[in-house]
């Protein structure tokens, strides 16, 4: 976040990493060992929250806050 990008605190064994690949350019993925897997907005906001087991809503907080994969950032 230091480098304005999102963060995906990914302790869903990789399976949440494998759906923040489109968005490399602006999300940064962090592997957790257990927790709460969740996507941070780069001004520190919670965008998504998950568990394991359930991804559901994943790819639209991608797209709502950093845009189709492989853009960049959405310009609100």
């Amino acid at each position: 976040m230091q480098h304005g990008n999102g963060l995906m605190i990914d302790a869903a064994n990789g399976a949440a990493t494998r759906t923040a690949r489109g968005w490399g350019s602006c999300v940064t993925c962090v592997q957790a060992p257990d927790g709460t897997t969740m996507l941070l907005r780069p001004d520190a906001c919670i965008a998504w929250v998950g568990d394991s087991n359930n991804f559901n809503g994943l790819e639209a907080a991608f797209r709502r806050w950093f845009g189709s994969p492989g853009t960049g950032y959405v310009s609100n």
